[in-house]
């Protein structure tokens, strides 16, 4: 990918989003980054990979370019979210578990 492509606004706002939530997803890669979009392919920490795409619109994830997670019947393929922490909440249940326990941690550390 060059350089151009990575320094887009979307790829870097993606980048930026999933790094914040590493310790909810094993990992990702940036697969595509435009002046309209960007794409990343995840990996969930139940083992699943899901293409997570950033448009003007929000995120969004496709399971027609992934393995679909084990995902909530209210959790659809195409479904946009605000913000990063909604899309991964909704088709993880393992992040949403270790978003949890990551807040009640630091939380603990405040008394």
């Amino acid at each position: 990918m060059s350089h151009s492509q990575v320094s887009s606004f979307f790829g870097t706002e993606l980048q930026r989003a999933l790094r914040e939530q590493a310790f909810g997803i094993t990992s990702f890669e940036l697969v595509d980054a435009g002046p309209l979009q960007a794409g990343a392919k995840v990996t969930l920490l139940e083992g699943s990979a899901v293409t997570v795409t950033l448009t003007g619109r929000g995120y969004h994830w496709d399971a027609h370019q992934s393995q679909r997670p084990s995902v909530s019947a209210s959790s659809s393929s195409g479904q946009v979210y605000e913000g990063i922490e909604d899309l991964l909440t909704a088709i993880s249940p393992l992040y949403q578990q270790r978003f949890q326990e990551t807040l009640f941690s630091k939380l603990a550390k405040l008394q």
